[in-house]
């Protein structure tokens, strides 16, 4: 068997490279699986599941950016870095830098652009992680599944959680929206104010505009019905 000149070069380093990317590799999937499924199970008794989950894969990539870090210097040090390398380290932070202050402000602190921005970052990531896998595939071994493996696991989820359980309580201490929002995203409390519920909206959509002085509210019930304006449904506020 040829044993690759990375590894004849670098001995242990190599591996431990190969490791961080084939746990930052399995961690960028489940994050973007669990993200898409969040959107799909919307309220249903396991979305908050699925939102921990989401979140632990996203902080775990955190966990690993120092050793993801130093990879990427020895590459460029010996002039194999590219710019699509770069781009990706870059959305992947910036993806979920966003959705870490999207999880502790809130949707109204920042009008849904931290949202916008941490899932449009990932959409486009999705490009440039195909590019790197098809420059540096990294193949399944049995050695990945070891003791010691399995120890360093445990050891990224300890960080994940830990990072998890200190967003959400500086959240709480400092009141801000996020210490008291759902699992969708959702921080309204029943406060009354219409004005106050966050808008469901895909990163692509447009924003509805309507004409107050032509919009009108049929409600139908047994027996009868009524039509209101706009300007009924603000004077019973």
């Amino acid at each position: 068997m040829t044993v690759p000149a990375a590894m004849r070069a670098t001995g242990p380093r190599w591996r431990a490279s190969r490791r961080t990317n084939v746990a930052l590799a399995g961690l960028l999937a489940v994050a973007f699986g669990t993200g898409w499924l969040g959107y799909g199970v919307g309220a249903a008794p396991w979305s908050q599941l699925v939102a921990v989950v989401h979140a632990l894969a996203g902080l775990g990539l955190l966990v690993l950016a120092p050793w993801k870090a130093l990879i990427v210097t020895r590459a460029w040090r010996r002039r194999s870095g590219t710019l699509a390398g770069a781009a990706l380290a870059l959305l992947v932070v910036t993806s979920v830098v966003a959705g870490v202050v999207h999880s502790a402000a809130g949707w109204a602190a920042t009008g849904g652009l931290a949202l916008q921005i941490h899932v449009g970052a990932a959409v486009i990531a999705v490009l440039f992680v195909l590019i790197h896998i098809g420059r540096h595939p990294q193949r399944p071994r049995r050695v990945d599944v070891s003791r010691r493996n399995a120890v360093r696991l445990l050891g990224v989820a300890s960080g994940a959680a830990l990072g998890y359980a200190a967003t959400h309580g500086i959240a709480s201490v400092l009141a801000l929206p996020g210490g008291r929002g759902r699992a969708t995203g959702s921080t309204e409390v029943g406060t009354g104010d219409p004005r106050a519920m966050p808008v469901t909206q895909w990163f692509v959509d447009t924003v509805p505009r309507v004409d107050p002085h032509e919009w009108r509210l049929d409600v139908r019930w047994p027996g009868g019905s009524r039509s209101l304006s706009y300007g009924d449904l603000v004077s019973l506020a």
